[in-house]
């Protein structure tokens, strides 16, 4: 049975095979396809194996096949076996051996039908009768009552269903008979008659059973998808390893000397001190992603500035109020100065020449912003001092009535809120600009000054204690007051101007003076670490990524090694995914690139390694080899089907086969002779077992897959 199953299936492998490895998917990955695609005994064989390599209880590939060659019984599949065994071995073109392969195959089934054919034409006259047209007239017999259900009595009566078993029996002897003549047959004539025997057989059989079901149509199983659309990404597969973060190197951040490091076997909690190079020390902070980057208040916001922010908070340096996000701006470097005085970090305390011309520049265009406001107008000076004479005026008279009080309130009141109407850099003149509502606030509150104004002339004379030289020099100054506010107004862009001026003005000031955050000053760890053995101790001279000591953690990383010539694939920081042995997917970051290449017979490699961020969940399989992938081209908005969907073109390329009926996806029983058609297609993007198709096909047409 399992030899039957192997010839059976073979052939689907190997095209399957193919497809994927002529594509660009790797043995490994292509393997799993295979193992989890419905190939009967192959995949069994295939889904065993990979679970072995990925438990960690093999091996390695090549044994493993090299075992799988002598558990196969057919001749197709031990060659198969052999290819792929070679391939892992050995890097052959395994892609253009499939190919051969494949053709070979169909060409020996293509003559093992003709040979078969051949051989039962040479079968001798008296025998064919005996042993063929018997049996299977006795089969069709036997099968009328199934064919013709109620309808048989009336083409052939009665059916006496003792006489059919003893016809059949009959016949089985006369086969059995022609059997032991195996001195007048060949014997390859002679496993023909044991054919013909079991036919007659099911004759016979069929021809008992007391079932009503009957089919007048020859089916055929179809495997059927749908062609769908969405996002898919291309994704480089590595094999990694899954490991406790048991050790590794503390590699320094700058060069200097060694001044400072702490004992062997002291644990480093967050806000302690790692080391320090030139008196400069360096502080352990939580965190997965590694700081790659000056930080300032000119730098652009990112994760790592929320990840340093939220480290200023856990130690205690947040103001009040304050919510951590991606944004450096004033109040984290004032965080970062207080940081800075309780670690003894040396900052930058003098302007650079640049900072100085910078400002410099921006204090003459200020200059020149000023004189042209005071030769074409009204300066905010002259309106603070005219408001100055008027309160004066005021204050010089005696005590008015309330009346009088609370007009003066209410123009004074006014005469603010239009000078805010009036202040283009104010977020909420802003506002009332974008919906068109300034100018009516304006003029209505101008209104409000003439009505207080009446209503201050109504109160002269009455009870205010205010002589007519007081009310005089109010009035006058009121009017100096206005039209100088006037004024002003009129000047209101270019009073924006000079306030856009000074702000950005106080910018470069508040730059050159503000404290930056450098990738020397911190190290992101998400656990505390422990001090293992020196490598370079106090008093050593270092160098930039000059290894300091061993260091442990708790925690659980990955390590994969990358061609040396595809290391632009990967980035500090980057996120990916890693396959467990159970084939489930967690996320990972990348946390080092070693820079120094390593050379192995199998070419140039460089080490990568990821921190699994949530270790908890998978402490279990330490030491267990894993799949990374590396996540290098997403296709947006594409059509895809299954890898195992594409035919192979005997000229070259693919093609999907479409079928035009109406039928719903699955596997299920349809009438030989559906309605299908072969449309060429492009292949773009593979991942997770499906591939980008590009052509003359659409959204939701239905896909045959080829068995």
């Amino acid at each position: 049975m399992r030899k039957l199953d192997e010839q059976r299936e073979i052939l689907y492998v190997i095209r399957t095979l193919d497809v994927l490895m002529s594509s660009g998917v790797g043995l490994e990955a292509a393997i799993h396809t295979i193992g989890s695609g419905g190939y009967g005994v192959i995949s069994e064989d295939f889904s065993s194996m990979m679970k072995r390599l990925r438990k960690g209880t093999s091996r390695g590939l090549a044994p493993e096949l090299k075992t799988m060659l002598k558990k196969a019984e057919s001749e197709g599949y031990r060659r198969l076996l052999n290819t792929m065994y070679t391939n892992v071995t050995q890097n052959t073109d395994i892609v253009e051996t499939l190919r051969k392969q494949g053709v070979r195959m169909e060409n020996e089934r293509t003559e093992a039908v003709k040979k078969y054919i051949e051989e039962l034409g040479a079968v001798p006259e008296t025998l064919l009768s005996i042993g063929m047209i018997g049996p299977i007239i006795l089969a069709i017999v036997g099968l009328v009552p199934q064919l013709l259900g109620d309808g048989a009595e009336a083409i052939v009566g009665a059916i006496d269903q003792g006489m059919i078993n003893s016809v059949v029996k009959g016949g089985l002897v006369i086969t059995n008979i022609g059997i032991m003549m195996k001195s007048l047959l060949k014997l390859k004539n002679l496993y023909i008659l044991i054919a013909l025997a079991a036919l007659a057989y099911g004759g016979y059989y069929f021809g008992t059973q007391n079932t009503e079901t009957s089919s007048s149509n020859k089916t055929l199983e179809l495997t059927t998808v749908a062609i769908q659309k969405g996002d898919l990404a291309k994704k480089e597969e590595y094999n990694g390893t899954l490991r406790q973060t048991d050790s590794k190197v503390l590699n320094s951040p700058m060069s200097g000397v060694v001044t400072l490091v702490p004992k062997e076997g002291t644990i480093i909690n967050f806000g302690e001190v790692l080391f320090a190079v030139d008196n400069k020390p360096v502080i352990l902070v939580e965190g997965a992603t590694p700081f790659y980057r000056t930080l300032d208040l000119n730098s652009d916001s990112g994760p790592d500035v929320l990840q340093l922010e939220e480290a200023l908070v856990f130690l205690g340096y947040a103001l009040e109020d304050f919510i951590p996000d991606e944004t450096f701006d004033e109040t984290t470097s004032n965080m970062l100065n207080a940081l800075y005085v309780d670690y003894k970090i040396d900052t930058k305390s003098e302007i650079t020449p640049a900072e100085q011309v910078a400002i410099n520049l921006k204090k003459a265009e200020l200059e020149n912003i000023e004189e042209t406001i005071s030769d074409g107008g009204t300066t905010l000076a002259q309106v603070n001092d005219k408001k100055k004479k008027l309160d004066d005026a005021k204050e010089s008279a005696t005590e008015e009535s309330a009346a009088w009080k609370a007009a003066d309130t209410a123009i004074d009141n006014a005469n603010q809120s239009i000078t805010l109407l009036n202040d283009d850099t104010n977020p909420q003149t802003k506002e009332k600009i974008a919906n068109g509502t300034r100018d009516s606030e304006i003029e209505d509150l101008e209104q409000e000054i003439e009505n207080q104004k009446r209503i201050k002339n109504l109160e002269k004379g009455k009870e205010s204690g205010i002589d007519a030289t007081e009310v005089l020099a109010i009035e006058t100054a009121q009017k100096a007051y206005d039209d100088t506010l006037k004024n002003y107004n009129e000047g209101v862009d270019q009073a924006a101007e000079l306030a856009k001026a000074k702000e950005e003005l106080e910018e470069l000031e508040l730059a050159s003076k503000s404290e930056t955050f450098s990738p020397t000053n911190a190290y992101a760890s998400k656990t505390p670490i422990i001090v293992g053995s020196y490598i370079n101790d106090v008093g050593s001279a270092v160098v930039l990524n000059s290894p300091l000591y061993n260091i442990s953690s708790i925690g659980i990383e990955v390590v994969f090694q990358v061609d040396a010539t595809d290391q632009e694939t990967v980035s500090l920081g980057d996120s990916v995914e890693i396959e467990l042995p159970t084939d489930e997917r967690v996320p990972t970051v990348i946390t080092f690139i070693d820079q120094v290449v390593t050379q192995t017979q199998a070419g140039e490699f460089i080490e990568v390694t990821l921190e699994v961020l949530n270790p908890e969940e998978i402490e279990a399989y330490d030491q267990a080899p894993v799949k990374v992938f590396v996540t290098t081209e997403i296709s947006e908005n594409v059509l895809y089907v299954p890898v195992n969907a594409l035919l192979a073109l005997a000229e070259g390329g693919y093609a999907l086969e479409i079928y035009s009926g109406e039928l719903d996806t699955g596997t299920f029983e349809g009438e030989s002779g559906v309605d299908t058609s072969y449309v060429a297609v492009e292949i773009g993007v593979f991942t997770d077992g499906f591939v980008e198709v590009k052509g003359n096909i659409s959204e939701g047409q239905i896909v045959v897959v080829p068995r």
